[in-house]
């Protein structure tokens, strides 16, 4: 790997101790961080530094190991920067809207394409897969020639870029 063993442990051990993991259990999550950075187009040091600044509102949301890792890798791989956070402050206020309900939560609902009640209930259910979801309708507005800057703006998520949104001047 690109980490050596003292900033492996560290970083690690930190990260299990944000998300009340078992010491026990590090000897494995190094060997899927290792397995991710093979099969993914990321580093290893990559993935555990996005996995460690996630851990926080991972474990809020009740993400477990694999699915914190899996995102940590998916975001490593598309060149998100792991000092970012971009992801957190997304994850934050997409479960403040739906904890709170209302208008915050029918704009995700809507930018999803489904129901403010089956969004909260995908959310609470599987936070990735309703932010799959939201993504998945982002994408569709950006690939039919809509703003869909605007509307990450609109969602108050001025921080994430849309992945193959052409610049203003049509390049």
């Amino acid at each position: 790997t690109n980490l050596s063993g003292e900033e492996a442990a560290t970083m690690l051990a930190q990260y299990a101790n944000i998300m009340q993991m078992p010491l026990s259990d590090i000897d494995r999550l190094g060997s899927v961080i290792v397995g991710l950075g093979n099969s993914c187009a990321t580093t290893e040091r990559d993935i555990a530094e996005m996995a460690q600044r996630l851990a926080g509102t991972g474990n809020l949301l009740g993400l477990n190991n694999a699915q914190v890792m899996g995102l940590s890798a998916t975001m490593g791989s598309l060149g998100i920067n792991a000092e970012g956070s971009a992801m957190s402050r997304t994850l934050q206020a997409i479960n403040a809207a739906v904890l709170s309900g209302g208008d915050e939560l029918t704009r995700f609902a809507q930018a999803a394409g489904v129901s403010a009640q089956d969004f909260a209930q995908a959310w609470r259910g599987d936070p990735l897969a309703a932010l799959d979801q939201l993504l998945a309708g982002v994408s569709r507005v950006n690939a039919s020639g809509g703003d869909a800057t605007g509307m990450l703006a609109d969602l108050g998520l001025n921080d994430l870029t849309v992945v193959g949104e052409s610049d203003h001047d049509g390049t």
